[in-house]
C-alpha cells in the first residue's frame, strides 16, 4: 500500500540536425495476458475533475462487475473517483499512475490515505528536468524560460530540476545562464500564454521548457513564429514540431508494468511497501 516515487525516465533529445536517444534506465517489460483482468481508464473523461468522478466510478464498477480485478488510473484527474473505489472494492487492485496522496480528495479539503489495495506512483520529475537543462547548456544555449501550467508539485519539481541543471552545467563550463520562470495557472494553450512565450523569445530567450498538459501548444506556436526552441515534458513532443529540441518523458507504461510484474508474482505489499525497484521514500 502507499505511494512510491518511480525513477524511470526516457530522455528523448533532438538537436538541430541530428537525433539522439538515451534511455536513462533499463526497460521493463511484462507478459501479462488474461490474468489478472486489467482495466485501463485512459479513455475516460478527465475534464471537470469532481463532477466527472461519478461517471468514472460507474464505468469502473461496470468493469469490475465484468471481472476486472486490476484498474489502472493514468493521472491525477481520477483521484476523486479512486477515493470512493479503493474502499468499496478491497479485493480489486488499483494502480494510480502520476497520482500522489495529495490527489486523493473530492474537495481539496479532506484527503484520503491510499488503501492497502492501492499503489500511488509518482515520478521524480526533478531528475528529468535537471537532465534537460543540463544538456541544453552543453548544446551552447544559455538563455532559458520555464513556463509551467498550474503550480502543482509535479510541475514545480520539473521547474526546480530544470533550473538546477542549467546552473550546474553553466558552472562547469564557467559561463552565465539565465532562466525566466512563470506559471499560467492553466494546463491549456491560451493566447495569453502564446503572447508571454513570444515576449520571452523576443527578449533573447533561446529555449522554453513547456510544462503542463497541452500548454506546450502555446510555446510551440511562439517558437515556430520566432525560430526558437522548445523543451517538452511528460510525453515525447518531437512529432509535434521540428522546434522541439528535447522531451523529458515520463514512462507511465513502464511504471505500470513494473507494478503489474510485482503483482503477478505476489509481491504487491513487498514491492510497494518496501520500495523495491523504486527511488525515494514510500509512505505506507
Amino acid at each position: 500500500e502507499g505511494c512510491a516515487r518511480f525513477s524511470y525516465f526516457r530522455w528523448i533529445s533532438r538537436g538541430p540536425t541530428t537525433w539522439r536517444r538515451s534511455q536513462l534506465s533499463s526497460g521493463i517489460s511484462s507478459n501479462v495476458t488474461s490474468s489478472p483482468r486489467i482495466m485501463d481508464t485512459a479513455s475516460m473523461p478527465t475534464s471537470g475533475r469532481f463532477h466527472r468522478a461519478a461517471e468514472v466510478t460507474a464505468r469502473v464498477e461496470s468493469a469490475i462487475a465484468n471481472g476486472a480485478d486490476v484498474v489502472i488510473f493514468p493521472g491525477y484527474h481520477y483521484g476523486a473517483a479512486l477515493v470512493t473505489l479503493m474502499d468499496r472494492y478491497p479485493d480489486v487492485r488499483f494502480i494510480a499512475l502520476d497520482m500522489g496522496e495529495g490527489d486523493l480528495t473530492t474537495d481539496y479539503v479532506n484527503y484520503a490515505h491510499p488503501a492497502a489495495n492501492t499503489a500511488c506512483i509518482t515520478f521524480a520529475e526533478e531528475q528529468a528536468g535537471f537532465l534537460a537543462g543540463y544538456a541544453a547548456v552543453y548544446e551552447n544555449y544559455y538563455d532559458f524560460g520555464f513556463l509551467g501550467g498550474m503550480p502543482v508539485p509535479a510541475v514545480q519539481r520539473y521547474g526546480a530540476g530544470f533550473i538546477q541543471g542549467v546552473n550546474c552545467a553553466a558552472e562547469e563550463i564557467g559561463t552565465f545562464a539565465r532562466v525566466k520562470y512563470n506559471y499560467t495557472n492553466t494546463f491549456y494553450a491560451t493566447p495569453e500564454a502564446t503572447a508571454l512565450a513570444t515576449n520571452w523569445y523576443s527578449d533573447r530567450t533561446d529555449i522554453i521548457m513547456a510544462c503542463g498538459g497541452s500548454l506546450y501548444g502555446s510555446v510551440v506556436e511562439a517558437a515556430e513564429a520566432t525560430g526558437k526552441l522548445v523543451i517538452g515534458t511528460d510525453t515525447d513532443l518531437s512529432q509535434v514540431s521540428h522546434n522541439v529540441m528535447i522531451s523529458a518523458v515520463k514512462d507511465l507504461g513502464a511504471a505500470a508494468c513494473h507494478v503489474l510484474d510485482a503483482l503477478m508474482v505476489g509481491d504487491w505489499v513487498v514491492n510497494i511497501g518496501n520500495a523495491i525497484g523504486f527511488t525515494g521514500t514510500v509512505t505506507a
